[in-house]
């Protein structure tokens, strides 16, 4: 026997026999065999093809998998005004049909005397951005304070005179005439700091959306403008509010959206196809929240005090923009890689486990190397490949 000690000697001790060591460590590497099976060579081009369509014609091309991309941030600018008619082009109050001054009620609803209004006292407060708030209802309440020395002013030395409720004479609810008209001018800067992307609203296209996600107008960054401009009604009718004079659904509420308010969500989504920075691109997407009542208070004065509903303009960025980036690309060629070993794996599987000839495939895709007759020689000899093809039992199969 090779691990037999000579006459005389004692046994090698097992920790020092080559044999055990060669077993505990034996080292596994791949062998290329090429099997003559159509069924197997279909399957794995099929795996190949696929692979590669996915890789190449899905994650980088369609996917755009050769950018890095990152969820941008930014800050929104957002402005009223008056509509550009006024003041020649005012409606007359007596010609709207949700004032009284047109009719006591409106589609079963009580009027309310109408206004003209500033933009910079319809948005309040003014200068504030998100949520910017567009007053469609004032009411406002007085009291009597002769008699008590007053300043009427926000600070008071009299505690009588901060106002109080309970002491109200008289109450006046006023609707904003026209609101739907005013004038929105929305700008926005965009910036992704992880790719170095920053970006002005001017400077790419944009599209507003209706609720189906079909496109209202677009505006292209070849048509020179300082900001996007829309009317406070075509907002609303983006975000499905025909009209202000429709029920509310405010808990217990037997009013309109024009006396009770409205939640508008305005979703500004950035995109890019390529790292091309002109394709850069946004759509808004405008949402109304109903059931919410949009209520601001103004700082009330020792005689008066005022709240107001009306229209609160909430604008969320979102969206993903990306730029070339080599190890992305890297990225996605190395997941078909991966891909490519799964599907072999697959293959070998159904070659030396499932298929009939299995017993043959496994002979020729496994073998072991050793060394000569004695394994525990210290000097090399040749390597003997313990593997022979035998054509007897390939032809038999």
């Amino acid at each position: 026997m090779a691990d037999a000690a000579p006459s005389g000697k004692s046994p090698t001790p097992w920790y020092k026999k080559r044999s055990f060591w060669d077993g505990a460590l034996s080292y596994s590497t791949v062998k290329i065999i090429k099997i003559a099976d159509w069924r197997l060579g279909l399957l794995h081009y099929l795996f190949m093809f696929a692979i590669i369509i996915y890789v190449f014609i899905f994650q980088v091309y369609y996917k755009r998998g050769y950018l890095q991309f990152e969820v941008p941030t930014g800050v929104v600018r957002a402005t009223l005004d008056i509509p550009d008619a006024y003041p020649a082009g005012a409606p007359a109050l007596n010609s709207l049909s949700y004032c009284s001054q047109n009719s006591p009620s409106f589609n079963g609803y009580s009027n309310l005397p109408c206004g003209y209004v500033d933009a910079t006292v319809a948005s309040f407060p003014y200068g504030q951005t998100s949520p910017l708030f567009i007053t469609t209802r004032f009411k406002t309440q007085t009291r009597d304070i002769s008699g008590l020395n007053c300043t009427d002013g926000l600070i008071e030395t009299n505690p009588f005179c901060i106002f109080n409720v309970s002491d109200v004479s008289n109450t006046t609810r006023t609707y904003v005439a026209d609101i739907e008209d005013y004038t929105l001018a929305i700008d926005h800067v965009v910036y992704a700091n992880q790719i170095d992307f920053l970006s002005t609203s001017v400077q790419m296209k944009a599209v507003w959306e209706y609720r189906n996600g079909s496109a209202w107008q677009s505006i292209g960054i070849d048509s020179p403008r300082q900001f996007d401009g829309i009317t406070v009604g075509q907002l609303l009718m983006l975000a499905g509010v025909n009209s202000l004079d429709v029920a509310s659904n405010v808990y217990q509420s037997n009013h309109t959206l024009r006396y009770d308010g409205v939640q508008i969500v305005v979703l500004i989504t950035y995109t890019n196809t390529d790292s091309n920075p002109k394709n850069f691109k946004y759509h808004y997407a405008v949402r109304a929240i109903g059931g919410l009542d949009s209520a601001r208070f103004d700082p009330a004065t020792a005689d008066t005090a005022t709240n107001r509903h009306g229209i609160a303009i909430n604008f969320v960025q979102t969206g993903r923009v990306g730029l070339f980036s080599f190890p992305a690309l890297l990225s996605a060629i190395v997941s078909g890689l991966v891909l490519t070993s799964v599907a072999t794996t697959i293959v070998d599987i159904l070659a030396i486990y499932i298929l009939p000839q299995k017993t043959f495939y496994s002979k020729h895709k496994f073998s072991e190397a050793k060394w000569g007759k004695n394994r525990d020689e210290s000097a090399p000899q040749d390597i003997t490949i313990r593997s022979q093809i035998q054509k007897a039992k390939y032809n038999k199969l």
